[in-house]
């Protein structure tokens, strides 16, 4: 558990805060969408709102990481140019800043110990609720053979590509699982940000949720998502970062062979070659074509993308150009590149990669930075990053948490470092 220091907790900080975790996981970009039915309800206005409220109050807390801010700030300059170089619609404007660039903000807050502890447990809560609901659906719509996806199409949830894409799977023989929460992939995200999130706490708190447990929800679900990259993923998390690690040696050592036991045994089950099986022998490529496209731009078939991006969706021009089937490029640092540049690609990345990874590093905290690699590799996998909507919102929030988990665990080895000496010095004076 984490040594409790003399901070309070911030009431302000950690409410408002709540605000853009309940905007940005229960009232997300999907559920707005179907209940406004307009394209810039993907725009988070109210957790921008919140967000624009805590930069102020960090900033006059002196609580705030003003290199962050200063990255953040250029990105944004370079992103509204590429714009601006691109098309002159305001709307483009909105989205661009809406769901890209204003989420970058959280990186940056800091707070204390109690405060981060209360906010990380509200965040436990909802999460897990919300993947309790989308796994008993999952399981319910697979047994009925997609009748929650179906119900979905009915009551106009799903509206253009989703439903051609959920009748192409359910009529193809190979399960997917579009849920409330949306794309496959996205479901498989969560479930792996499940994972993350539970066994952090679990490590540096207290025990909350059975690890075996968490293991058997997270293999069940990215396994209906019938997600590869995510179901690999999912097995590097169960078999290295288990949270059993905190245990007696004893103790973990039973802990790791009933989870081998539960891997051994799920990978001969009929839900685990009904999905992942079938869809791997129906196409071996882990990356669905993706590749190719990228192929093609290195081999000079299509321009490479330039200082200066080519606007909103111009990754999906280029796209087309290759001729290649894949839905998309996939792949978010190129997309980025391609419609808001390479300049503002690159400090994106700066701040939701390079800075979290150097952090944990400098802190030698391997078991967070490990975790959040993983959850990094998830969202490079496909392009969900790029969607309009929360997809930015929702990563950022993670990535805050994690930093903020970690300067808590990082200040209160150095406090116990130097308590320590200071006894030892008194003892030996």
């Amino acid at each position: 558990m984490l040594l409790k220091n003399t901070d309070t907790t911030d009431k302000y900080f950690i409410s408002a805060f709540y605000v853009i975790i309940i905007f940005t996981f229960i009232l997300f970009d999907y559920l707005r969408s179907y209940i406004f039915k307009t394209e810039y309800i993907y725009i988070n206005f109210v957790a921008i709102f919140f967000t624009l409220l805590l930069l102020m109050n960090r900033l006059y807390k002196k609580q705030y990481n003003e290199k962050i801010l200063y990255a953040f700030i250029m990105c944004a300059f370079f992103a509204i140019i590429s714009a601006y170089s691109a098309t002159y619609s305001k709307g483009n404007y909105m989205l661009i800043m809406g769901c890209y660039i204003m989420p970058l903000l959280l990186i940056g807050m800091n707070c204390n110990d109690l405060t981060i502890e209360s906010i990380y447990l509200r965040f436990l809560k909802l999460l897990n609720f919300i993947v309790y609901v989308i796994l008993l659906l999952g399981i319910i719509d697979y047994i009925s053979k997609g009748n929650v996806q179906q119900f979905l199409i009915n009551k106009q949830y799903f509206t253009g590509r989703m439903i051609e894409l959920v009748y192409y799977n359910l009529e193809g023989g190979v399960y997917r699982y579009y849920s409330f929460w949306g794309h496959p992939l996205r479901n498989a995200e969560i479930f792996l940000i499940y994972f993350v999130i539970n066994n952090i706490f679990n490590k540096y708190y207290y025990v909350k949720e059975n690890p075996i447990k968490i293991s058997i929800i997270t293999l069940i679900g990215v396994t209906i998502a019938n997600s590869k990259i995510g179901f690999l993923l999912a097995l590097i998390l169960i078999i290295f970062l288990n949270s059993n690690s905190n245990n007696r040696d004893k103790t973990k050592h039973i802990y790791g062979g009933i989870i081998l036991l539960i891997i051994v045994l799920f990978m001969n089950s009929g839900i685990f070659n009904s999905t992942i099986v079938q869809r791997i022998a129906g196409d071996s490529d882990l990356s669905s074509g993706r590749n190719q496209i990228v192929s093609a731009i290195i081999d000079g078939y299509v321009d490479r993308p330039q200082l200066l991006g080519g606007g909103l969706d111009y990754s999906y021009y280029i796209r087309n150009l290759t001729g290649y089937g894949a839905t998309s490029f996939e792949y978010p640092p190129i997309m980025f590149a391609y419609d808001l540049g390479v300049v503002t690609t690159v400090l994106m990345y700066i701040l939701i990669a390079i800075y979290p990874m150097i952090t944990f590093f400098k802190h030698k905290n391997y078991y967070i930075l490990f975790s959040f690699i993983i959850i990094l590799l998830d969202v490079t996998s496909y392009n969900g990053l790029t969607n309009r909507g929360d997809f930015m919102f929702q990563y950022c929030l993670i990535i805050f948490l994690l930093l903020n988990i970690d300067r808590a665990v990082f200040t209160n080895v150095r406090y116990q470092s130097i308590h320590i000496s200071e006894n030892m010095d008194t003892n030996v004076l």
